[in-house]
Order: C-alpha cells, then sequence, then structure tokens
C-alpha cells in the first residue's frame, strides 16, 4: 500500500466546506419539502421539485456532509466510534424528519 500522503489546511479547508455545502442544501430541501429546478441557464422559468426525486437529492446531500465528516475525522485519526457517531449525528435527525412527516 503507498504511503498515504497528508492533506494541506487548503484541502481540509475545502473538504469541510463541502460537507456544511452539502448540509445545509440537505436542510434546505427538507425544510422546502423539494428545490426548484431550471431546465437551462437562460430561461426565468423552474419546475418545483418534490416527493422522491427531492428525498432522493436531500439524501445525496446529507451522505455527501457525511462522508467530508469521516473523511476529515480519518485524516485527524480520530477512533473509530467518534467517525461512527458523527455519521449518526449527520444521517438521523434528517431521517428522523422525513419519517415524521
Amino acid at each position: 500500500m503507498p504511503p498515504v500522503t497528508p492533506l494541506s489546511r487548503a484541502a481540509q479547508l475545502a473538504i469541510a466546506a463541502l460537507g456544511l455545502c452539502g448540509l445545509a442544501g440537505g436542510w434546505l430541501i427538507v425544510a422546502g419539502r423539494g428545490f426548484h429546478h431550471a431546465p437551462h441557464r437562460y430561461t426565468r422559468a423552474t419546475t418545483f421539485v418534490d416527493g422522491a426525486p427531492a428525498a432522493l437529492m436531500a439524501a445525496l446531500m446529507f451522505v455527501l456532509a457525511a462522508l467530508c465528516a469521516a473523511a476529515l475525522l480519518q485524516h485527524w485519526r480520530a477512533a473509530r466510534w467518534a467517525q461512527v457517531l458523527c455519521g449518526a449525528a449527520v444521517l438521523l435527525p434528517p431521517l428522523a424528519v422525513f419519517l415524521a412527516r
């Protein structure tokens, strides 16, 4: 196995920013019960997407946030239980909101 190259501060910051954007995007989709989609760049007409496609997009955003958190914790050599706890802290609240609706 090749040696692991440590992440620079800029890479850690980029991963953290990506994870925070994923977390914020997922909660925006959950709070708005969907999202607006523009078919192409130069139009003002949008389509509201809700239901299963919105739930899938929110789930993808939350998984992105959990993976970013796990990557940072693994880089910082956190214990395995801390990684699992962090993943649960990111994924369980939206799951509870989804099941409560």
